[in-house]
């Protein structure tokens, strides 16, 4: 990540003898490597981690790209490991993560592992149990290894609604054999990164493991920028390229009532002068792929029926009231 407004992953590190582990612990045999970039002020934390592996491996930017795809696309390019995992610039690793992914994907005839995550805000953890998830939905096709692993194969990656690609490791010579990489300037990077990963791909494990803190203590991008949100949207039609060039069968309402419920979260965080217009801009996506399918939220389906009908006062108004009963509901809960 090149954002000079957030801690890089590698100074916050230096702070804590577990954060230290998360960038070494990549360390303890030939196979693995480890790859930074950065371009804020932890460029002398990261030199010194350099200086001190031979596997740590250090590129720099003349630019601040604002978006990690940039970054990630450069360290991809320059690995020579088997395999890759992502990091996020303010979030850490727990100590064994590495080992602990590194020995499923190599021990097990997948092409990509994905762990459970924690979402950390001011000193609160909450456990984001995507495992669990993935056993509990009734319209994903799964292989139960056991009660901490299960295999999902084909199209059913599509439907995961699990688009973080720092809760995974990946065979690398998929993403090299078929030029998959990250989309640069843009958010929902990793949506994409992961569609074009997987249409070469044929099993994903998941593993009930926490290895991976997610901050969430500052400003996150997707919810409080209303130029974010739009680019979010926009990003659909990146996506919906992806899904007409693709040799899979996609279900298109499937695939897209997680972002369009996604949205409309969003939509939460953005100021009420400019709610008609992310709205108005949802619409025209949804018109064009004649969105037919059912959001996870009650709420966000009730309000998407006015979308869908064009009637974007009355969403509005409904957002509106949503955001103040959250509001009210956590000033006396």
């Amino acid at each position: 990540d090149n954002s000079d407004d957030k801690q890089d992953a590698v100074t916050s590190a230096d702070n804590s003898d577990d954060k230290q582990e998360a960038v070494t612990s990549t360390d303890n045999s030939d196979d693995k490597q480890a790859a930074v970039s950065s371009t804020d002020n932890s460029r002398n934390i990261i030199e010194s981690y350099s200086n001190k592996y031979d596997n740590i491996i250090t590129f720099y930017s003349n630019e601040n790209h604002g978006f990690p795809g940039h970054g990630r696309n450069v360290g991809i390019k320059n690995s020579k490991a088997d395999y890759i995992m992502f990091i996020d610039n303010d979030d850490e690793y727990v100590p064994e993560y590495c080992e602990t992914m590194f020995n499923h994907i190599s021990s097990n005839d997948v092409d990509v592992v994905s762990a459970n995550f924690n979402i950390i805000k001011k000193g609160h953890v909450e456990k984001n149990a995507v495992f669990e998830r993935v056993i509990q939905d009734n319209s994903l096709n799964f292989i139960l290894k056991n009660q901490t692993e299960c295999i999902i194969q084909t199209n059913e990656f599509y439907y995961l609604n699990d688009t973080e690609v720092w809760t995974k490791i990946f065979k690398k010579e998929i993403i090299e054999n078929n030029n998959v990489e990250f989309i640069e300037n843009a958010l929902n990077e990793d949506t994409l990164f992961l569609h074009n990963f997987y249409e070469y791909s044929t099993k994903l494990m998941y593993i009930n493991f926490y290895g991976y803190n997610w901050y969430r203590d500052g400003d996150n991008l997707s919810y409080h920028s209303t130029k974010a949100t739009l680019k979010f949207i926009y990003s659909f039609y990146e996506i919906l390229k992806f899904t007409k060039k693709s040799q899979k069968d996609i279900d298109i309402n499937r695939l897209f009532s997680y972002h369009i419920d996604e949205s409309l979260i969003n939509c939460l965080f953005i100021p009420n002068e400019d709610l008609l217009y992310v709205l108005n801009e949802l619409y025209k996506f949804e018109k064009v792929i004649n969105f037919d399918g059912k959001l996870k939220h009650p709420w966000n389906n009730i309000i998407n029926k006015f979308i869908l009908r064009n009637k974007l006062g009355i969403a509005k108004n409904l957002l509106i009231i949503l955001r103040e009963g959250r509001e009210i509901y956590k000033k006396f809960s």
